[in-house]
């Protein structure tokens, strides 16, 4: 709407303000604050790592917004899970490490999702039920180079069994107890 200024209408400077603010209040950015965080939902079929990227990205444009906040609105964000379960089993000491636990959850669900479409592929081609194997990858889908384990095959193992992202072998019967 525009409030126009006609010959003899501004009397004082205080109407000229009163003029200029009606003119430009909708002109003025606005700014969201961290209560903008309580709408957004980790979505049913959504990926940890879009959902994570989602978040970040309207988590950075709040100015001033403390990490202690934002990592109460994340957690309280995700949809439940095995790292929703995780994090409340054991909740998270700063965002930096709710951001490596959530890393570590997001390769697991990346290694899944390349696992099912290689399962689905071999499934549809030659109607096996054997998963691939690495050797079976195309070479586009290996990498020369792997990152080293910052933790120890164990601890990864019982992480893995603790957010049933595995199952527990069965236990083999050896040929000295079978008899």
């Amino acid at each position: 709407m525009v409030y126009p200024i006609t010959l003899g209408s501004i009397d004082s400077f205080a109407t000229l303000k009163a003029k200029f603010v009606a003119q430009f209040t909708t002109s003025k950015p606005h700014y969201m604050t961290s209560v903008t965080l309580v709408n957004i939902r980790q979505e049913k079929r959504e990926s940890l790592k879009a959902f994570i990227a989602r978040f970040d990205q309207v988590a950075l444009s709040i100015h001033g917004l403390l990490p202690e906040v934002a990592m109460a609105y994340s957690i309280t964000a995700l949809r439940p899970d095995s790292f929703t379960n995780n994090l409340v089993m054991q909740p998270p000491a700063n965002m930096d490490d709710l951001c490596r636990r959530a890393t570590h959850f997001v390769q697991v669900e990346e290694l899944r999702q390349f696992t099912r479409v290689e399962h689905n592929q071999g499934r549809q081609s030659d109607q096996t039920l054997n998963p691939p194997r690495f050797k079976d990858m195309p070479s586009a889908q290996r990498f020369a180079r792997y990152m080293p384990f910052n933790t120890g095959q164990a601890r990864i193992l019982d992480e893995a069994l603790n957010a049933d992202l595995i199952t527990k072998p069965r236990r083999c019967i050896s040929p000295q107890t079978a008899y």
